[in-house]
């Protein structure tokens, strides 16, 4: 019952859910996930998971993103990353700090601690 309650639909894939049950399991606060920014170049950007009274944006980084043609689209490798450098550089610029981290660093949670941490994040709990 508690996993179904843990539980929730915004996540875009299984290592962000994981991600949040160890974000979660070393007790920092619990993050909104899918928040919603304006794109100054036109449209929105989604952020995997966010703590506003934080200002600490958080991203999963698999490798997928930037090397699988499903996800590339019409874009190369470079193109893509130069696409999320740019992204970045705007949610920086709302005054943010951004932690990224990968699925290595998932299973191995003091990695991610340290991550999230030098990002300003507290543990709470």
């Amino acid at each position: 019952m508690k996993a179904i309650e843990f539980g929730n639909g915004l996540a875009a894939n299984a290592g962000e859910s994981e991600s949040r049950v160890v974000i979660f399991e070393l007790g920092f606060p619990d993050p909104i996930l899918q928040r919603r920014h304006v794109n100054p170049r036109g449209g929105f950007y989604y952020t995997d998971t966010e703590w506003p009274d934080y200002r600490t944006i958080g991203e999963l980084d698999g490798r997928g993103k930037y090397l699988k043609e499903e996800y590339l689209g019409s874009m190369t490798p470079g193109e893509a990353v130069y696409a999320e450098k740019i992204r970045e550089d705007h949610l920086r610029a709302e005054g943010n700090s951004f932690a990224r981290w990968g699925i290595d660093d998932i299973r191995e949670p003091r990695r991610l601690q340290r991550i999230l941490t030098q990002a300003g994040l507290p543990i709470v709990r």
